[in-house]
């Protein structure tokens, strides 16, 4: 019987929440070691990540169990697990991707509204881009999604550094009805660097 085995991913969990920590304590620290710190964080990620891979692969269902960790990292707020479970699409390329993005672009869309630390802010904004980056386009769920953005009451600063994941989310949109007058809701959110570069996206035809 299938089961999540996160004892082949603590050795991440553990090294990332130390390198987190350390920057919290000692925010300056030398290029060649942090280099060195991430490289081994990124080789322990992804050797989480085939080792959850390579024993997923074994299901016929897979897909279904997948889905049924992603609900799980969301229902305990696992951030780490996220990033594991959206990297292994990568190796498991047989997974249907909608049924994946939504539910996790969801859960990240409400938690912004939560009071983040820089850290947890700065791993959803990643989460964020990393899901829409292979994310497939027109569905209707974009548009809910850019409805929500814009009522998070956020300063335009926040829409500031989450410009790229805006402007992935509003190419990925339909260009319907409902389209339009949620993405000028959003428009009032923003500030005018970002108001050009959407402008920009749609006149060249990238919309």
């Amino acid at each position: 019987m299938y089961r999540l085995n996160m004892s082949e991913m603590i050795p991440y969990f553990e090294y990332r929440k130390k390198r987190l920590k350390s920057e919290m304590e000692s925010p300056i620290m030398d290029v060649d070691l942090y280099r060195n710190i991430l490289q081994e964080e990124v080789r322990l990620m992804w050797e989480a990540i085939n080792n959850y891979a390579l024993n997923l692969k074994k299901y016929d269902n897979r897909s279904q169990l997948y889905l049924q960790d992603v609900e799980y990292a969301i229902q305990h707020e696992n951030l780490d697990l996220i990033g594991i479970l959206i990297h292994a699409r990568t190796v498991l390329q047989d997974l249907e991707a909608q049924n994946i993005d939504f539910p996790i672009l969801n859960f990240l869309t409400d938690y912004f509204k939560k009071d983040l630390n820089k850290s947890q802010e700065a791993s959803a904004k990643y989460l964020y881009e990393s899901i829409l980056d292979t994310a497939e386009y027109d569905f209707d769920e974009y548009i809910d999604l850019i409805q929500r953005l814009s009522k998070l009451d956020k300063p335009s600063s926040w829409y500031a550094d989450f410009g790229n994941q805006i402007v992935k989310l509003v190419s990925r949109a339909p260009d319907n009805d409902n389209f339009l007058p949620v993405l000028n809701a959003l428009r009032e959110q923003l500030p005018d660097e970002l108001k050009i570069r959407i402008d920009e996206m749609m006149e060249h035809g990238s919309k």
